[in-house]
């Protein structure tokens, strides 16, 4: 409370003993609001003129009548009312007095304010109230009226409308609009999504199918009919609820027929253009003796055909016969293949193109590359025209929108990339996304579908894996089947009935019921605008009797350390799509299968311990490796942040658990029978005494063996256990040297330092890594000569955003976080000859390819490129002596590679096979006769790479490679 002084306590007095009126000047009186939100203590209030004081208060039944009065001085001495105001409680109100009157006023606060325009006839639609004096209102303006245009007005009725003058904006875009009632001032500001419009008809069973956006008001989509339902018809869905359709009858068409649809927002009118027939195309080639086989059709006039060539007739070759007689053909001369091959062939009637990808064997030995890995939004900015916000993105400024980096960013600088020396490059998710901040990719609404901000004109997702493998790299694509965004899969929506009536109790034709006993579902659940306060909307649906309706898992008691992380939404905006049911497995099968087919050349399997292994082993990778072939490399990430390799000692949800196949046959098909094993699988692997283990890793002595794979599961790990150690190199090698026989075979676990979710254990908040620079040298030395695949997160080569947290949401600019953007860093240009090898490095890129780092990592590849035992090699520590010191051998058919290394110090190798030895590093030459080498080492992230029959010197000495 405010104390008193004795010039007011003398007017005080005055007044008490004076018959006669007096005033007190306001600009010399202090005002107080008390009462029960504040426990009746004093609260000075603010002047607004010369005879206003005001205060906002919110009452939250602290009392049993919720009630203030004014205090004039803060000591009771003179208050107004005589009697306590009261007000309704659970409220907030603006409060004011004239210190004149000692009138009151008191107005509900915030005020309500009303969007009128174009969009909605001009009638008022309330906006939202953000908090302070902040308000809020999404439009879509779709050409109603022109120009287009809105006002805010304060009472519905006009009589307080902002601004004078109708706000102009263009038409047919979307806009989030905000109001400032203190200030008045409006902004208009383009969101995404854009105004969509859907196919929906007999050729996709009546579901939504989002149209292409070719401009402003026109959509295109292409379909084929091919007899579903008769008549073959559509109409287009504006909303995706049939609220808003056109035309009002189907619009019916030929059946197996092939059409482009495009549609005018503007006119609502429709055009069908016939791209082709649905008729038999057959195959012919050396594999069926040139006869006719039939092709497969598999929608808008692609038809395939699987062939292998296993040197039946020279050269291997084929074509495609529109009638079986040779009288059309394509191409005119025969299409040679590479022969003892299996290849996809897809032909497309409409163009006449014929697709080949080789299936089987296409990715090699993933063990022979290096990854960099890059969140594409944040790499570099190629399309300056495809750069969004995101709707919870405020905090980042219009120079660096979440949304910036693209396919065609990424392409420019590939050569960078091959530049440090990296054969692989890992990207983030390119699906399309739907969710408040869902720049990285893994908010999914469509798994089958490439999100357009990626991509820019004459640049697409094909663009981008047909330029790097140009330059013989491979792509590495992440991919999430936990999960997608906080909206659903907008592919495995309920099968609701095409009635313009939807009841939820009962759906016609489609003999479905869906009840709520709850009551949770939104009013409005149909027609939903993108916005977080519908966050779980899909977890809350109820499922339907059928099996096909539980697309999600709907499970609320998430236990981190319990079965239910298998089975609950791990967050708010991660609808937990059911795996175990056969619908929604297959869904995602075919929608990633298409990504194989377009060359993509691995798969980085997202959250990947909230997935049985069971579903991995009996869906998702048989169909991955029938798809793209044995040697197609799929890693997980098993997300278990513990020093130890075992997952508070549960093997189910433990990194090496998922490298193993299954010695166990459980019930599988169903849902129910898949749900049910899933669940006993759990119970049966909750200890670690059963675990298998490996020697695939290890060496015989000195020797190589060939590794037993029979019971590997096809796919490989993010090493948790060594990146959760990575705080010191010591700490993560001693954790593999007594974790590794828990891996079916530990050489192809994938290995970093950092990423784009995690720093190492005691990081503080998980910082980008913030330890001295010769820590990063001897983790990234021991990374790139010990087993696994290393792989370096972006701007790790010049310790880019050192000790900033990774990652915080919204909650701060992305430019203060460890996933700022890269691009400013990469500004210009190199000439690249191979890996690692480049010359004529210009402007800011010259800088980071010099940093001390990116030479270390340069130098790193190269030696790792050049002796094949640190790519493949088994490795043991048995006869050595000395810190970080192992030896490893690879030996095939053809190959014959052993190594010794020390990293950061000295080490003696007892045992050793006799042979000449020169080390990688220095060039220095030991002839061994006694079968022991010392290797002298020196400075931290130094090291020697003493390789039997070696090739002498590779790459320049740095600061932490060099003599």
């Amino acid at each position: 409370m405010k104390c008193m002084n004795p010039l007011r306590r003398l007017a005080a007095a005055l007044l008490a003993v004076s018959s006669l009126a007096i005033t007190i000047p306001s600009a010399h009186a202090d005002w107080f609001f008390r009462g029960t939100p504040n426990n009746w203590d004093a609260a000075q209030m603010t002047q607004v003129d010369a005879t206003t004081y005001e205060t906002i208060q919110t009452f939250n039944g602290e009392d049993a009548t919720a009630r203030f009065k004014i205090d004039l001085y803060g000591d009771w001495t003179q208050s107004y009312p005589a009697q306590d105001n009261v007000v309704t409680d659970f409220k907030t109100y603006k409060i004011s007095i004239n210190t004149n009157t000692q009138a009151i006023t008191v107005t509900e606060y915030p005020a309500v304010w009303y969007f009128r325009g174009t969009p909605n006839s001009w009638n008022a639609a309330q906006m939202t109230h953000l908090g302070g004096d902040m308000f809020e209102y999404t439009a879509t303006f779709n050409g109603e009226e022109s120009p287009a245009r809105f006002l805010i007005d304060h009472y519905a009725d006009f009589s307080e409308r902002y601004p004078a003058q109708d706000y102009n904006v263009t038409d047919n875009k979307t806009y989030r609009i905000t109001f400032n009632q203190a200030t008045k001032d409006i902004t208009a500001e383009e969101v995404w999504p854009p105004d969509q419009w859907y196919f929906r008809g007999t050729s996709n069973g009546w579901n939504n199918a989002e149209m292409t956006r070719l401009s402003a008001n026109t959509y295109e989509y292409i379909t084929t009919f091919n007899g579903e339902e008769s008549p073959a018809r559509f109409l287009i869905d504006h909303y995706g609820d049939f609220s808003e359709r056109y035309p009002a009858q189907d619009y019916n068409v030929t059946d197996d027929r092939i059409y482009r649809i495009t549609f005018n927002s503007d006119t609502q009118q429709i055009t069908t253009e016939e791209l082709g027939v649905i008729e038999p195309w057959y195959f012919r080639g050396t594999p069926n003796a040139w006869n006719t086989t039939a092709m497969t059709h598999i929608g808008n006039g692609f038809y395939e055909y699987i062939a292998t060539f296993n040197g039946e007739e020279s050269p291997a070759r084929f074509l495609i016969d529109r009638y079986g007689d040779f009288s059309e053909r394509y191409p005119a001369q025969d299409y040679n293949v590479a022969d003892n091959k299996t290849y996809r062939i897809v032909f497309d009637v409409v163009t006449k193109n014929i697709e080949v990808n080789e299936l089987g064997g296409t990715s090699g030995d993933f063990r022979e590359e290096t990854i960099y890995f890059l969140m594409t939004t944040r790499f570099f900015d190629g399309d300056t025209s495809n750069n969004m916000k995101c709707w919870d993105g405020s905090l980042n400024p219009a120079s660096d929108p979440a949304w910036r980096g693209d396919f065609k960013g990424l392409i420019e600088k590939l050569d960078y990339i091959k530049a440090l020396g990296f054969t692989a490059i890992w990207i983030t998710p390119v699906v399309k996304n739907a969710s408040g901040y869902d720049y990285h990719g893994y908010h999914a609404i469509d798994h089958k579908q490439v999100d357009f901000r990626y991509e820019s004109n004459g640049v697409t997702y094909q663009t981008l894996i047909d330029a790097a493998h140009a330059r013989g790299m491979k792509v590495i694509q992440d991919i999430v089947l936990n999960h997608s965004c906080n909206f659903g899969e907008e592919n495995l929506y309920p099968l609701f009935d095409r009635s313009e009536t939807i009841d939820f109790n009962e759906i016609a034709d489609n003999a479905m019921t869906i009840t709520d006993p709850n009551n949770v579902l939104p009013a409005d659940y149909l027609t939903l605008v993108p916005n977080a306060q519908y966050g779980a909307r899909i977890d809350a649906m109820k499922e339907d009797v059928n099996d096909v309706d539980f697309i999600y898992h709907h499970e609320k008691s998430l236990q981190w350390e319990g079965y239910t992380v298998q089975t609950a939404q791990i967050a708010g905006d991660t609808v937990d799509l059911n795996t175990e049911n056969p619908t929604t497995a297959q869904y995602l099968i075919d929608a990633y299968n298409h990504y194989i087919d377009m060359g993509v050349d691995a798969f980085r399997v997202d959250t990947v311990k909230h997935i049985s292994r069971l579903t991995f082993n009996n869906t998702f990778i048989p169909a991955f490796k029938a798809r793209g072939g044995e040697d197609f490399y799929i890693f997980g990430e098993v997300a278990t942040r513990y020093r130890q390799v075992w997952n508070s000692n549960i093997p189910a949800i433990s990194t090496p658990f998922y490298t193993w196949a299954e010695t166990q046959s459980y019930p599988w098909g169903t849902r129910v029978q898949n749900e049910a094993s899933t669940f006993q699988h759990w119970q049966d692997n909750d200890t670690v005494d059963n675990e298998p283990t490996s020697n695939n890793h290890q060496l015989i002595g000195n020797d190589y063996h060939t590794p037993d794979h029979s019971l590997n599961s096809g796919m490989a790990v993010i090493d948790f256990p060594m990146h959760w150690n990575f705080q010191n190199a010591y700490d993560a090698y001693n954790v593999a040297l007594g974790g590794d026989l828990w891996y079916n075979d530990a050489t192809y676990n994938v290995t970093y330092v950092d990423s784009h979710d995690y720093a190492p254990d005691g990081a503080p908040e998980n910082q980008r890594f913030a330890q001295p620079q010769d820590v990063w040298a001897e983790n990234l030395s021991l990374m790139f000569t010990f087993r696994g695949i290393p792989c370096i997160y972006y701007g790790s080569e010049i310790e880019f955003q050192k000790g900033l947290v990774i990652d915080v949401g919204p909650n701060s600019p992305l430019s203060q976080t460890g996933r700022a953007y890269f691009g400013d860093h990469i500004e210009g240009s190199v000439t690249v000859s191979d890996f690692g090898e480049y010359s004529n490095a210009t402007g800011a890129m010259a800088t980071t390819l010099s940093h001390p780092l990116a030479q270390h990592i340069r130098r790193l590849n190269q030696i790792r490129h050049a002796v094949p035992a640190l790519q493949k090699g088994q490795y043991s520590t048995d006869g050595v002596s000395g810190g970080m010191a192992f030896k490893r051998r690879y030996t095939d058919a053809n190959t014959d590679s052993f190594v010794l290394v020390a990293v950061s110090g000295g080490a003696t190798f007892n045992g050793i096979p006799n042979g000449t030895y020169v080390d990688a590093v220095t060039g220095d030459v030991q002839n061994v006769g006694g079968g022991s080498l010392t290797a002298s080492v020196s400075g931290k992230g130094n090291m020697k790479v003493y390789v039997l029959n070696g090739p002498g010197k590779i790459g320049s000495d740095g600061t932490y490679l060099k003599p």
